[in-house]
């Protein structure tokens, strides 16, 4: 018998911070695929589209990985790529845990919210637990704002269209 309870609402203070992770990552995938169609010179919206639209984002990722990689012909460029390819793989698997999780806290605790979900966890009758503080949210939602800055500055750099 589960012992926490998953109410219809998490508290109003949770929803801004979760609503900028959402959305700040968004834009980061946005920034993923307009700096792909740059490096591999796609200029038709409708082809970068087919390509870009329907991966997710473990495939965008891996997609941005292997254009640094073997299409970059600067390596200093390639380098800042990748490190920022490695950087948003980090969040994405933070963001995933808060945006696809599931809310809940214990009947007496109204304060105490954890989110449980199935990551690294082969046992799909045991869902993982994780204490979660507003600081948490706010910090990863500006983690998040921060690396778009620093990929709009690198597309920037190179030229590449903001999306």
């Amino acid at each position: 018998m589960a012992v926490h309870v998953h109410p219809l609402n998490i508290p109003p203070r949770y929803y801004k911070p979760l609503g900028q992770i959402v959305a700040g990552w968004n834009l980061t995938e946005a920034l993923i695929q307009s700096t792909i169609w740059h490096f591999h010179k796609i200029k038709d919206p409708g082809v970068g589209r087919l390509f870009t639209y329907r991966p997710g984002a473990v495939e965008k990722l891996k997609i941005l990985k292997v254009t640094a990689e073997r299409y970059v012909k600067d390596s200093a460029v390639a380098s800042e790529l990748l490190s920022l390819q490695k950087e948003a793989d980090r969040l994405r698997g933070r963001r995933n845990t808060f945006a696809h999780g599931l809310w809940g806290r214990m009947p007496n605790e109204h304060n105490t919210w954890k989110v449980f979900y199935l990551k690294d966890t082969d046992d799909a009758y045991l869902l993982k637990r994780e204490v979660i503080q507003l600081s948490q949210l706010r910090g990863l939602s500006a983690e998040i704002r921060q690396l778009n800055v620093k990929f709009k500055k690198f597309m920037r750099k190179v030229g590449a269209p903001p999306f």
